[in-house]
């Protein structure tokens, strides 16, 4: 191993956790409302415990809005990734969610949420990430709440 990588990836860490804080200093960034185009999701993953910001559940108001959830630089340079198009899955959600896709060398992960049906649907999903180091994690199973 080349001595400087050492400092290098130390700074890259340290500047990738200063990017996950919130505008006052502390604790996550807001996730803004789902309610057009794609909603984006943060994932943090440490010693292979997964972890998604507030607020939980994610709220989408509008039809055929994209999550997409996104492990954060900190967390993909330490070898998580959402290895395949199952690493996020709705099980009560058949024929609401579709049309998952990874990508970003499995730092992203794209889910199609229909909204179809009229009033609010409560879905819990489950979250898979592969760790590098640990192997496979213990999956997170946070809510989707869908208000038609």
């Amino acid at each position: 191993m080349n001595i400087r990588a050492g400092p290098m990836l130390a700074a890259i860490t340290t500047l990738a956790a200063c990017a996950t804080v919130g505008p006052d200093g502390g604790g996550p960034k807001p996730m803004a409302p789902c309610n057009q185009g794609i909603c984006k999701v943060s994932v943090s993953v440490s010693k292979c415990v997964i972890a998604t910001p507030v607020p939980e559940p994610i709220p989408v108001n509008q039809k055929n809005v994209h999550i997409e959830w996104e492990l954060d630089f900190a967390s993909w340079i330490a070898g998580n990734r959402f290895v395949d198009n199952d690493a996020i899955t709705v099980p009560e959600g058949r024929g609401e969610f579709d049309q998952p896709e990874v990508s970003a060398g499995g730092r992203k992960l794209k889910l199609h949420d229909k909204n179809s049906l009229p009033g609010e649907h409560k879905y819990k999903y489950i979250i898979k990430v592969t760790s590098n180091v640990y192997g496979v994690c213990t999956p997170l199973d946070p809510f989707i709440v869908n208000q038609g």
